[in-house]
């Protein structure tokens, strides 16, 4: 362990949460992936496994070189990588992989692998608003001359993001506001965005209610709120058995390798590993 901290900089406690936790994952993932394995033809029981174990290892390599360059360096590139997240999404919404009335995902040639391209959105976004925060500590104050360039790029990717993924676009602005606010937002400032957002997203609502093309994924929304206050078992299908898996799991460990789970949640190693964990490692422990 002394010899692998000799060439990670940085805080030492995040470096191991961050192993322990893809060890974990190579554990479960494996768990939750045997019975869809022996249905799957093209690689045996380990093609979920080795698939996962390379994204890890891909992953610590893509964390080593990044964090042996200097921050400073990513404030700059922010500046180009905020205008081809956003080509990115919008050629995703044009051209991107189609499922469930959502273009998500752009297929990488060669290696044949989907790219999420809202992930690079979420990332440069953050990284180029505290830029501007850094640049504009003097001024925060000025609606025009510091609101504003905030609120553009986060508005722009946000609505770009939206027509695919409601729930990824309210996420990342919330989480844009809330680093406003450590940047040294005027609150006043904030709520007029929070305000401009929610009336934003209705006159959408409401476009989309005249024009069905525009928002075609609004009908799904709407029908989630449906089924999740119905509580029709059929409408609420994975949240269902999702509850199953969770109630199995008890508060105590079953052990890896005894979730039943496995045989009829929908996309145990994906959607549902959190139910899975649970099921296998308890509420207590798999939970927290």
């Amino acid at each position: 362990m002394t010899l692998l901290f000799k060439y990670l900089k940085g805080d030492k406690v995040v470096w191991m949460v961050a192993i322990i936790l893809s060890a974990f994952s190579l554990l479960s993932v494996y768990s939750s992936t045997t019975s869809l394995a022996f249905k799957y033809e093209g690689g045996g029981m380990f093609h979920f496994l080795f698939k996962h174990g390379l994204m890890i290892f891909s992953g610590f390599l893509i964390m080593y070189y990044v964090h042996k360059t200097q921050y400073k360096y990513y404030s700059r590139i922010s500046q180009m990588a905020i205008w081809l997240a956003a080509i990115l999404l919008v050629v995703t919404l044009l051209l991107g992989e189609n499922l469930n009335d959502a273009s998500r995902w752009l297929k990488i040639p060669i290696i044949n692998q989907n790219f999420q391209t809202s992930d690079f959105a979420k990332v440069t976004l953050i990284v180029f608003l505290s830029r501007i925060l850094s640049q504009k500590q003097d001024i925060l104050n000025s609606f025009s001359k510091a609101v504003i360039p905030l609120l553009i790029p986060t508005g722009i990717i946000c609505v770009l993001i939206l027509p695919a993924n409601f729930s990824t676009a309210a996420i990342l602005f919330v989480t844009c506001l809330v680093l406003m606010f450590l940047g040294g937002v005027a609150i006043k400032h904030l709520f007029g965005i929070v305000g401009t957002g929610v009336a934003a997203l209705l006159l959408l609502f409401l476009i989309s209610a005249a024009v069905p093309e525009l928002l075609p994924r609004i009908n799904t929304w709407k029908s989630r709120i449906v089924n999740f206050n119905s509580g029709d078992s059929d409408s609420n299908y994975q949240a269902e058995h999702a509850m199953m898996a969770i109630e199995s799991g008890g508060l105590l460990p079953n052990g890896p390798g005894n979730g039943n789970s496995r045989n009829y949640l929908p996309h145990p190693y994906s959607d549902m590993i959190y139910a899975f964990i649970i099921e296998e490692y308890g509420a207590i422990i798999g939970g927290v």
